[in-house]
């Protein structure tokens, strides 16, 4: 399957990458979306499925409650237009309990580059930084983080 670049904007939020920061994300935990060609998708979350083409091959499947009609409908014209639809940090309650900020590692998550390749940060046990560097669980803070 060809990769695609990400879309300029959140889908939920609607800001660009250069406005939330962080991570493009496409799946967080209970939140997320795939590409698939099983028009029966399934997951331990309730999953809905949206065509991506007039063969019905190709399907979007969509988990998470913040997935309504709209925004589902928006994120198929996205990846049919030839982007990939992403999510900020913020829209998918990544980010820092402290300060709000983006974590540097949001734990159970994919995230897509610039050059359309995706990444995934599994469920580790290490501490959760944040990306501020005035807050408290920034790496080089003087403040112990606590899990």
């Amino acid at each position: 399957m060809k990769k695609l670049t990400p879309n300029k904007t959140c889908t939920f939020c609607g800001r660009s990458w250069e406005e939330t920061g962080g991570r493009r994300m496409i799946c967080s935990g209970s939140l997320g979306m795939t590409v698939t060609d099983q028009k029966n998708y399934q997951r331990k979350e309730p999953v809905k499925i949206r065509p991506l083409n007039g063969e019905n091959s190709l399907f979007m499947a969509f988990w998470g409650k913040k997935w309504e009609d709209e925004k589902m409908d928006q994120a198929v014209e996205i990846h049919k237009s030839g982007h990939h639809p992403w999510f900020c940090q913020k829209c998918a309650n990544r980010i820092c309990p402290v300060c709000g900020g983006n974590l540097l590692n949001p734990m159970c998550s994919d995230s897509i580059h610039d050059d359309g390749t995706t990444s995934h940060c599994s469920i580790l046990p290490v501490p959760q930084y944040c990306e501020n560097p005035q807050c408290s669980r920034h790496p080089k803070s003087k403040v112990e983080v606590k899990e």
